[in-house]
Order: structure tokens, then C-alpha cells, then sequence
């Protein structure tokens, strides 16, 4: 029995209560104490826990002030990304339109093309009857000219 039990006991019997509900009042008061020591632990720890947990909310505190940051450079580069979309899609629209303006022009150029090659086709036909022509016109001078020398020296000769 502790010092403050054997005293609780004394006191109780000195009052003229009986020795057994004396001893168990001692006890009850001894387990009191025994449980209010435990609570000032258990307290303790609970302070010492508090006191951690409040240094992770700091720190959680810190984080989210860090991702508070980096959220609104990331809504600052998304905005610029969203105004470069938009050109290049303005650009697209302007090349589809220039894409579809040069389809055209193929296809015209195309047809240029046709009417040219069918233009070189009879030019080839004119400059081969125009060849053939110069060789009869040639074979015609000669003639001419042998037939012109053969009179003038007869005319010399006789």
C-alpha cells in the first residue's frame, strides 16, 4: 500500500468506517490517481502528436502554397497555348483555302497543258510537211538552176 493510501485508510478508520470499506476507499482513490496519471500521459503523448500533426499541416500548408504557384503558371501557359491553337487554326482555314485556290489552278494548268501538248502534236505534223516542202523546194531550185546554166551555155555556145 503507498504512503497516500496507508493515509486515505487511516482517515477513513479514524471516522469510524469499517476497515474493509476503508481499505477499498483507498484503493478506489489509489486507482484514481493511478488513472489521472495515466490521462497525464496519455495527454502528453497526444500534445506531442498535436504538436507533429501541426508541424505536417505547416508543411502541407507550404505545399499547397507552392502548388497554388505552379497551378497558376500552369493556367498562364495554358492561356498562351490556347491563343496559339486559335492561330493555328486561323492558319489551317488560310491553307485549306490557298490548298483548294491551287487545286483550281492544277486543274487548269492541267488542261493548259492538254491543249498544248496537242498544239506541239500538229506544229510536229506542220514542220514535217514544211521539211518535206523545203526538200522539193530545194530539189526544184537545183532542177531550175541546172535547167537555167544548161540554156545560158547553149546560148554562149552556139
Amino acid at each position: 500500500m503507498s504512503l497516500m493510501q496507508a493515509e486515505v485508510f487511516e482517515a477513513f478508520r479514524d471516522m469510524g468506517v469499517a476497515e474493509d470499506k476503508a481499505m477499498r476507499a483507498a484503493s478506489a482513490l489509489s486507482r484514481r490517481d493511478e488513472d489521472i496519471g495515466a490521462l497525464r500521459s496519455d495527454m502528453s503523448v497526444v500534445k506531442a502528436d498535436l504538436s507533429a500533426l501541426k508541424g505536417d499541416v505547416t508543411g502541407l500548408k507550404s505545399d499547397v502554397t507552392g502548388l497554388k504557384a505552379d497551378m497558376a503558371v500552369v493556367k498562364g501557359d495554358i492561356t498562351i497555348l490556347k491563343g496559339e491553337v486559335s492561330i493555328l487554326k486561323s492558319d489551317v482555314s488560310i491553307l485549306k483555302s490557298d490548298v483548294s485556290v491551287l487545286k483550281s489552278d492544277v486543274s487548269i494548268l492541267k488542261s493548259d497543258v492538254s491543249v498544248l501538248k496537242s498544239d506541239v502534236s500538229v506544229l510536229k505534223t506542220d514542220v514535217s510537211v514544211l521539211k518535206t516542202d523545203v526538200s522539193v523546194l530545194k530539189w526544184m531550185t537545183g532542177t531550175t538552176l541546172a535547167l537555167v546554166i544548161a540554156v545560158a551555155l547553149k546560148l554562149f555556145v552556139h
